[in-house]
């Protein structure tokens, strides 16, 4: 089973008022802080070029992982993600919205 229990934003406010409205118990104003918080994964959603940055510090938090496609602008920027991850026995998968949501035509 799965539980979504927190969401972070670069804006405090915005991402509490998400959280009351989506019944999340906590929503946090900063990335590093939904590392700091006790959750098993993390869904990482940011544009492809943040990856490089997030991944890895997902990974030093234990953290298993959720990444919006594309994960890398090339392979050179991807290894580095995977090998923080696998290091530390980590499941990463990559995952697109449309897969995950209703798609209405």
């Amino acid at each position: 089973m799965v539980e979504a229990v927190c969401v972070g934003s670069r804006d405090a406010a915005r991402a509490q008022k998400f959280a009351e409205e989506t019944g999340l118990a906590e929503g946090v104003g900063s990335y590093g802080a939904v590392l700091s918080a006790t959750v098993d994964a993390v869904y990482v959603p940011l544009p492809t070029a943040l990856h490089a940055e997030w991944l890895p510090k997902a990974a030093v938090a234990g953290k298993h992982v959720l990444c919006e496609k594309p994960v890398a602008r090339s392979v050179e920027e991807l290894e580095p993600m995977l090998r923080s991850l696998a290091d530390r026995d980590l499941v990463f998968m990559d995952g697109v919205m449309f897969r995950h949501h209703e798609v209405v035509v």
